[in-house]
């Protein structure tokens, strides 16, 4: 689970960073987060959703595609 505090205490630090224009302090304190537990937590989550997005995306193209309202609905089909 994640500390409420080390997810507070990163935000601050992002937060004077960006206050005060810090450019290394604001990458310190990405690159702290992202090497953390939680951060490597939340990586993998995103690259998981990744996936599965992909392979939904994946799946979809490979689905044979029928015309809107099936067959049935063909301007061309008579009585």
């Amino acid at each position: 689970m994640t500390d409420e505090n080390d997810i507070d205490r990163t935000f601050d630090r992002l937060v004077e960073a960006a206050r005060h224009q810090d450019g290394a302090a604001f990458k310190a304190a990405t690159r702290d987060y992202a090497q953390s537990a939680e951060g490597q937590a939340w990586l993998q989550s995103g690259h998981d959703r990744y996936q599965q997005i992909k392979a939904e995306l994946q799946a979809r193209a490979q689905a044979p595609q029928s015309p809107p309202g099936g067959p049935s609905s063909s301007p061309n089909s008579g009585p």
